[in-house]
């Protein structure tokens, strides 16, 4: 079961990741841009890792698609910033990329085959970059409220590779740090991202 500040943090998050959602379908409806497909998907891998850690406390990381889904988070997010930024093509590929390196690590997971931890941080590691610094270069061209999906990039990238690697069994920080910060950081880091993202009309294919 989780602990009272878990479960405070955890149900912000599952409300606002739903509200997120809810916003990007309305706007799915109107623009038919890939980037808002791309962020549905990461909005629907964050609300199953909320959800789980919600029902099931940090021991849902032993679920064999939590981390999986969790992968979808930074990963989709990445790759809807650059099909947003840069070329629809670039999304679509990086999108293709967090797949299948999703597909090893389920495998690996599977099989025993030493892979697990690298193919989380083969998705978590270039997708917090992304995250991080394709939109703080667009604030300083003037769409200012991306430096938010910036911090929450960072955020979010300090909480996923950590809960990524204690699922994987290799906690790259001690785990009894990871378990006490990581509900209010994903909180954080999903509110600053999306804010950021919906407030960004241009972003938006609107």
């Amino acid at each position: 079961m989780a602990a009272l500040h878990d479960i405070v943090f955890l149900s912000l998050t599952t409300a606002w990741t739903l509200f997120f959602i809810v916003n990007m379908l309305r706007v799915l409806a109107r623009t038919r841009a890939l980037q808002i497909v791309l962020w549905i998907v990461a909005g629907i891998g964050l609300l199953v890792v909320g959800v789980v850690l919600l029902v099931y406390g940090f021991e849902g990381l032993a679920l064999p698609y939590t981390s999986t889904a969790g992968l979808f988070v930074p990963g989709m997010f990445a790759a809807g910033v650059l099909s947003a930024s840069l070329k629809k093509a670039y999304g679509a590929y990086y999108g293709i990329y967090v797949v299948v390196m999703s597909i090893v690590y389920v495998v690996s997971k599977m099989f025993g085959a030493g892979l697990a931890l690298a193919s989380l941080l083969a998705v978590h590691v270039p997708s917090g970059l992304i995250i991080i610094f394709v939109p703080v270069i667009f604030a300083l061209r003037g769409l200012h409220v991306l430096a938010l999906t910036s911090i929450g990039g960072l955020l979010i990238s300090i909480a996923g590779a950590a809960l990524a690697s204690l699922a994987a069994g290799s906690p790259l920080i001690p785990a009894e740090l990871v378990l006490l910060i990581a509900t209010p950081i994903i909180f954080l880091s999903a509110l600053l991202i999306t804010i950021g993202l919906m407030r960004c009309r241009k972003w938006m294919g609107e």
